[in-house]
Order: C-alpha cells, then structure tokens, then sequence
C-alpha cells in the first residue's frame, strides 16, 4: 500500500461515495467540504439516486475537478447507491458523505493520520463528530476506551454517524448495505465490517451532521408503527436470526435483546412526544418483555407514570 510519500497528483487513496436524492439546495456544501480537505489525494463519486430536481446541474458544476465524479442511477435507495460507490471506487479506504452533511477540512487527514499511526491496518476508522442544530455546533457523544472490538460501544453508548465512517475495500468485498432495508441499514453493516476487523477511534471531530426540518422524521401514529416494523424487521435479520454467525463470537444473545429492548425505548419517547399514551405504553412493555435494564429504572417510571401528565400539559398548551 502506498503511503503518502509514495502518492503523485492524481493518485487516490480516499474514495468519498456520497449517495444523493434530490438535493439541489444542499449539496453544494457537501461537495466544496471535500475540495477543501487538507489531504488531496481522494476522489468523490456523487450517486444520483434518480434525482428529478436539479441535482445533476449542481453537481456538473463542480466535475471539472477530475477528482470528482457524477454517477447517475434509477431510483433504488440509498443502501444501492452507496453499493454502486462502493463498486466504483478507486482508493485504498472508503469514505462516506451524506449530502446534507460536511467535512471539516481536517476530515481525510486526521483519518490518514490515524490509519498511518495503525499501520494502515485493514479496519473501520471513525473520527469524532458534530451535530449541527440551527447554525450552532455541539459535540456527538464521545466513545469510552475502544471495548470488544468497538461492539460494546455501539451496542451500549453510540451508534456511528456515517460521515465519520472510513473502511478499507478489502473489508466491502463480501460485505455490502444490505438493499432490503433503508432504516439501520448503515450500522448493519458498521457491526458485521467491525466483528470481522475492530474499530479504530479518533477523538478529534472532523465531520458535522446537520439537523434540520427535512431530515428529522416528523410522522404520525401510522408512521411510528411503520418506523418500528422495520426496526423489528432490521435488527431481526442482523441480531436473532444465525444469519451471521461471526457474530455470535462477540455479541451475545443478552447483548442483542438488550439493544433491541433499547431502541423500543426509544421508539416509546417518540411515541410520547406525539401525545400517543396507548402506543407510548405498548412500546415500553414490548421493551420490558425483551429486556430488563435496571439502569433504565428512571426512563420506565418516566414513560410509566409521566405519560399522562405530559399529554395533558400539551393539550393545554403548556
């Protein structure tokens, strides 16, 4: 493998895929957040994933940077675009950008920084993160000390952003986003690359995931219910079925229900928020049926005995 002494103008070693729907309003700071990247031996391949807006014109705007390249596809979801990057790619390790999101400009060389510090070990590398919420910048929850590959710190602290995510090719070979999902479709495969390889961790933030009112899911009832299935159908496939079977060495099945028993937490506040005390009730009691988290204690008496004075507060308007 080349390191950057032996690297020449035109050489790759980052490829950026940034799989794109219809974003011509936002995906210009994705894109100048690449050229602006201190280390400058990366290509970026821009999936359009059937855009009918002005997509392409945006991104044709920024191609005669021969680093940068514009991949047009039928409409597939975002797990087949990124697949299609994947394919495509020219460099050494994979990078990945959503279209709403940037880089800082230290983003491809803290990764090299720390991919060289690791002998350019065949693994997934993830940088620190910022979350962006109306212009101000907050930090993403830190990982503890790297536990159990880097399992225990998804499964018990954190899930991985995808912009802070960089893997070696030879680790998407055989491992791709899984097409039948487009809900965790990412950190299923994060969790398999990571039991096959390990989690290497950088502390300085080097990406920024934007919130904003187009990317927050704002649903109903029907959507929540829809939402769940699919976290149901997802974490099925990757965690109780013997699908995987690398996985049983790492994670084990009280881990699995454990986190499984988490999101359905999550779900239940979701519920909450939208004043929906039945559902809110169901999704924790699907929660306690799977698992049994005494840590979580203060979150159940909270769903259990504040849901109905917290619908009543917002029907009042308080």
């Amino acid at each position: 493998m080349k390191t950057i002494n032996d690297l020449s103008p035109g050489d790759v070693f980052f490829s950026v895929v940034l799989p794109v729907f219809n974003r011509e309003e936002m995906i210009s700071k994705a894109i100048k957040s690449v050229l602006q990247q201190e280390f400058p031996f990366w290509e970026l391949i821009v999936i359009d994933d059937g855009s009918t807006d002005g997509t392409r014109k945006v991104v044709e705007s920024y191609t005669n940077d021969p680093r940068i390249k514009y991949v047009y596809q039928q409409n597939a979801e975002r797990s087949a675009a990124r697949n299609n990057g994947i394919e495509l790619s020219a460099g050494d390790f994979i990078c990945f950008i959503d279209s709403d999101d940037y880089y800082l400009n230290n983003h491809l060389s803290e990764l090299y920084k720390t991919i060289s510090a690791n002998n350019f070990k065949e693994a997934l590398y993830y940088t620190h993160y910022y979350k962006e919420i109306s212009g101000k910048r907050v930090e993403g929850k830190m990982f503890s000390e790297i536990r159990n590959k880097g399992l225990y710190n998804i499964f018990h602290e954190s899930l991985l952003q995808t912009n802070s995510v960089c893997i070696h090719k030879n680790l998407v070979k055989d491992h791709k986003f899984p097409l039948e999902f487009n809900l965790f479709e990412d950190n299923h495969l994060w969790i398999r690359v990571i039991a096959l390889s390990g989690l290497i961790y950088s502390r300085t933030p080097t990406t920024v995931m934007v919130e904003h009112d187009s990317r927050s899911l704002r649903t109903d009832k029907e959507g929540l219910l829809k939402k769940t299935g699919k976290y149901e159908a997802v974490l099925t496939d990757l965690l109780l079925r013997d699908k995987y079977p690398f996985l049983d060495k790492y994670l084990s099945f009280k881990d699995r229900k454990r986190f499984l028993a988490a999101k359905y937490i999550v779900l239940a506040y979701e519920a909450l928020v939208m004043g929906e005390v039945v559902l809110t009730y169901k999704l924790l009691f699907k929660s306690l049926r799977i698992d049994i988290d005494l840590k979580r204690a203060p979150e159940y008496i909270k769903l259990l005995a504040g849901t109905p004075f917290y619908v009543l507060m917002q029907k009042n308007g308080k």
